[in-house]
């Protein structure tokens, strides 16, 4: 776990678009994908609507 600027455990008062110029923060675009919880989410109501 890391404490960088933006990163998933971010608890910074900075804002991710203008992170502090400190080493060792690395500017990174974010990871684009789906979460668990909202994929399941929709997995759930995909089968029951599918189901009923």
């Amino acid at each position: 776990m890391s404490k960088h600027v933006g990163d998933l455990y971010d608890t910074s008062p900075y804002d991710p678009a203008t992170p502090p110029a400190e080493p060792p923060y690395q500017p990174h675009d974010s990871a684009e994908g789906v979460t668990t919880p909202a994929y399941t989410g929709k997995m759930a109501k995909l089968i029951a609507n599918v189901a009923g």
